[in-house]
């Protein structure tokens, strides 16, 4: 009986439908960027919080300097004293908020990523 070689044997090729598979290269390649993006900006957001953090406590003590100090002032600067911690009472409420916003753009990003990981193995194992 004679042996058939198996390097000689004719594999069959999937023939692919190459307009779709260029698609989801596309998607995938899209989906790997957003995935990169996400990645970016969770990684930048500790450092922002960090400043953040420090930047509020450091308006927090002037604010509290400048309420200490109202007690020690002349009633001549009182009304400009009191103007100036007002100012900086609003500055450190729009601080907070900022600061509280990025908090939570930090967490929605974050629950973005599973999602986002799942769309990307769902392409990989089509394009498989």
């Amino acid at each position: 009986m004679k042996r058939t070689n198996p390097n000689n044997a004719t594999a069959r090729v999937p023939k692919f439908d190459l307009e779709i598979d260029a698609g989801t290269l596309n998607e995938l390649r899209g989906l790997l960027d957003q995935r990169k993006k996400l990645d970016d900006a969770v990684n930048s957001a500790p450092s922002e919080i960090a400043a953040g953090e420090a930047e509020l406590a450091d308006l927090r003590h002037r604010l509290a300097v400048l309420e200490a100090d109202v007690v020690l002032v002349d009633d001549a600067a009182l009304p400009e004293m009191q103007k100036q911690i007002e100012d900086l009472s609003e500055v450190i409420d729009a601080k907070d908020l900022a600061f509280r916003r990025l908090k939570g753009r930090l967490k929605a990003l974050e629950d973005r990523a599973p999602e986002l990981d799942n769309k990307i193995e769902i392409a990989i194992g089509y394009l498989r």
